[in-house]
């Protein structure tokens, strides 16, 4: 029978374990195109010429930004043939050499119907 006396033993662990993990994190300030909806997305192939366009316009309008002279000219103009229920312009897409580009929108459209003499 146990009797408390010379059988009782205890068994503690304790581990801590401290690691100090750094990561660092790049971001992009905006510049006062940004913040007014100008969005820069690709480099013409010969690194001199940046193509930008506005969020969120319909029709969207692609600016040509020469870095060397900074001057801005409108490129293309980007819209689907009908706007009815195109709310933006997605994003748009540009090969290096400027000679295909893609864009992609949505198109929000319902139908409303008026039920007359219902009882």
């Amino acid at each position: 029978m146990y009797n408390g006396r010379n059988k009782t033993f205890f068994f503690f662990g304790y581990q801590k374990l401290i690691e100090k993990k750094t990561q660092a994190y790049t971001s992009q300030t905006p510049s006062p195109d940004m913040l007014r909806g100008d969005f820069t997305f690709a480099w013409r192939e010969d690194g001199h010429v940046l193509y930008a366009f506005r969020h969120g316009e319909v029709p969207c309008t692609v600016y040509r930004l020469d870095l060397a002279t900074r001057r801005k000219e409108v490129w293309k103009v980007l819209s689907p043939p009908d706007l009815t229920g195109v709310p933006h312009i997605g994003r748009v897409r540009i090969t290096p050499d400027a000679g295909s580009y893609a864009y992609g929108h949505i198109r929000h459209l319902s139908d409303m119907y008026l039920a007359q003499g219902v009882r």
